[in-house]
């Protein structure tokens, strides 16, 4: 089932507002930054939606007159939408979709992950499925703090 990221939209929605104002402000790092973190919030956009990869692939394969690949293209994301459609019929309707985010406070630090799923890169037909993770570190105490190392 497909889940509608209502936290990564917002994300998107104000980096776009900020990139958009860092322009006409002729801020241009801070918009080189902002542009770079909105291509890889769509990009993760892109990678937690199976269905919507696909179409973007299916759409590039049409520009680029590559029919072939666009009808297999189309075969995949006919084979999904079943799959989706079977998925949606046969769980209760009081089911609850899986959360991909994570988002904790321990002494004034927040840490939000965000996991999403990389069709490009996964095999199912295998059991092979292969996530991303964007992890955002941020203070709020009042305490200046200095990330020291990760484990995972």
């Amino acid at each position: 089932m497909l889940v509608y990221d209502e936290e990564l939209e917002s994300d998107i929605k104000r980096t776009a507002h900020d990139l958009e104002r860092a322009v006409q402000t002729e801020d241009y790092k801070a918009a080189t930054l902002l542009k770079q973190h909105l291509d890889q919030l769509e990009l993760e956009r892109l990678n937690s939606n199976p269905l919507l990869f696909l179409q973007t692939q299916l759409q590039a394969a049409v520009k680029d007159e590559r029919y072939g690949d666009a009808a297999g293209i189309k075969a995949q994301i006919q084979a999904l939408e079943r799959e989706n459609q079977a998925a949606t019929s046969s769980s209760s309707s009081t089911a609850k979709a899986v959360s991909t985010m994570s988002d904790t406070v321990t002494h004034g630090i927040r840490i939000r992950v965000r996991s999403f799923y990389q069709p490009g890169q996964s095999m199912p037909s295998r059991t092979y499925y292969f996530f991303g993770y964007h992890v955002q570190i941020s203070n709020e105490s009042d305490r200046v703090v200095q990330l020291r190392n990760r484990h995972w």
